[in-house]
């Protein structure tokens, strides 16, 4: 099952400092191999959840249906699939390289 995972982060704008919190869905079937989502959708940007009697991520607000899995459309208007992350394992933490995408799009361009 998928856990969502808030990160936070210092960023510095000139000489202002502000803690944002970024969140990620991961997860893992043998504890070695990872896989994150970015977890805002891809549709508008706004945050899904995991619906454990389905089965699927769904966002709330249009409708959107993703597997859990791969992260693809099944249903609603999202232009593209969840933009899944880069993942690595070092000395038993996982470590996700998180990045947001442009929202609306059909491609999965960095913002």
């Amino acid at each position: 099952m998928p856990d969502r995972v808030d990160i936070t982060e210092n960023v510095q704008d000139a000489w202002v400092t502000q803690r944002v919190i970024r969140s990620v869905w991961l997860m893992t079937e043998d504890g070695e191999q990872f896989t994150a989502f970015n977890a805002k959708c891809p549709h508008l940007g706004c945050a899904f959840s995991f619906d454990e009697t389905k089965g699927h991520f769904a966002c709330p607000c249009h409708r959107g249906v993703f597997n859990a899995k791969t992260g693809a459309v099944l249903a609603g208007p999202p232009p593209r699939g969840l933009d899944k992350l880069q993942t690595k394992v070092e000395d038993g933490y996982v470590y996700v390289a998180y990045e947001d995408f442009r929202l609306g799009t059909p491609d999965k361009v960095r913002a």
